[in-house]
Parts: C-alpha cells; sequence; structure tokens
C-alpha cells in the first residue's frame, strides 16, 4: 500500500505541475494581449517574457513558479517596470499568516528581469518599504511615485476559468497600471483575493485571509 501510495502523490503533482503550466501560459497571453490594447499601448511598450523557478530544499519538486515582461515607458524609453505573476504552492511564498493555500501574486515592480532569489512576494517581506492600502495592495517604496510598483494576490484555487483570470488578473492590473487606487482596482466583487493585515512588531510580517466575493 505505501508503494502505491507514493506513485499516486508523484501522479498528482505531475497534474500539478500541468495544471500551473497551461495557467501560466494563459497569464501570460492575456497579459500581452491587454499590453498590446489602447490605452496601455499608449503609455508602454514590451519586451519579451522571462521566467524563473524555485524548488524545494531536496530539489524534488517545483515550489514557485516567476514570469515577468519588460515595461518601457515611452515617455523615458527605457525598462522601468517588470510586469509579472509569481505562482507559489509551498514555502516563503505562501506561508504567510497561518495561510497553507497555494497563492498566485500579480506584480509591476522595478527589478527584473524574474528571478525567484530577487522576488520581493516572500514572507516576510524584506523590502521594508512596502506600504499596504485598503488591505490588498502592498506598493513598494515612494507610494506616490509615477509608475508606481506595486502587488496583490489572489488564492490560487479561486482561479478556475479564463473569465476568472480576466476579471481577477487582467481587468485590475489594467487600472492599476493606468493609476487606479487600490479601493478601485481590487473591488470587493473579486473572490479569492487576499486581504493581509501587518503584525504588530513584526516587520514585513502578515495575517492573510480570503475576500469572498
Amino acid at each position: 500500500m505505501l508503494g502505491s501510495k507514493i506513485s499516486a502523490c508523484f501522479d498528482f503533482v505531475a497534474e500539478v505541475g500541468q495544471e500551473v503550466d497551461s495557467l501560466s501560459g494563459i497569464l501570460r497571453d492575456e497579459m500581452m494581449r491587454a499590453m498590446l490594447d489602447a490605452p496601455l499601448m499608449q503609455k508602454y511598450s514590451v519586451l519579451k517574457w522571462a521566467g524563473d523557478y524555485r524548488y524545494s530544499d531536496s530539489g524534488w519538486t517545483c515550489t514557485d513558479v516567476i514570469y515577468d515582461l519588460p515595461l518601457i515607458i515611452k515617455r523615458r524609453r527605457t525598462v522601468g517596470l517588470y510586469l509579472g505573476f509569481q505562482i507559489s504552492l509551498n514555502g516563503p511564498g505562501m506561508r504567510v499568516g497561518g495561510n497553507r493555500e497555494p497563492l498566485l501574486h500579480v506584480f509591476c515592480w522595478r527589478s527584473g528581469p524574474a528571478s525567484m532569489k530577487d522576488s520581493s512576494m516572500a514572507f516576510p517581506l524584506k523590502d521594508e518599504g512596502e506600504n499596504l492600502q485598503d488591505g490588498s495592495l502592498f506598493v513598494f517604496g515612494d507610494e506616490n511615485r509615477t509608475p508606481r510598483s506595486w502587488a496583490f494576490t489572489i488564492a490560487l484555487t479561486g482561479i478556475n476559468t479564463i473569465e476568472d483570470v480576466r476579471k481577477k488578473v487582467i481587468k485590475p492590473m489594467q487600472a492599476l497600471l493606468l493609476g487606479a487606487p487600490a479601493r478601485e482596482a481590487l473591488t470587493a466583487d473579486i473572490g479569492g483575493l487576499i486581504h493581509y493585515e501587518g503584525i504588530e512588531g513584526k516587520p514585513g510580517d502578515y495575517t492573510a485571509s480570503v475576500v469572498e466575493a
């Protein structure tokens, strides 16, 4: 029985990996499509996707995947931001405030290309310059700087269809890139949105709860 359970576990991990690869492809396609539409195309141009992975300490399983897309700010003519996402199935990318569910982090920040080593979304956050807005949006560095660096999180189990991707990832992403505040971009009807609260005396650490639509 033990042998069959081990084999079943590996079959399950392989199936999860296929689902993550499929979702990653959909997210990249939908983000690229959004960036090629006006009005975002008037502000930004894009380069090519980059990606990276993080593995467990044993090296046997992949715990996180990250992809980002360099954005050229047209009025500056240089790469100024990296737009992307991080899927965290285990480890510091999802273990926040007692959470044990896989998470999808959507971000736009100044570091890149994609590297798990340099990812800001590992808890406790080490940036020390993050500012939490409306419990759902991390703004890194100077929140008044234009354009901003930011990140928000969706429970991975809340992304099941292409409509979920467009409503919960693409629509708020577009709004944030155009400068909308958290309360307008991350609305209460986004089921699966993660709400964070800072923990007193523990910089960079937060409690996390799922917002029900």
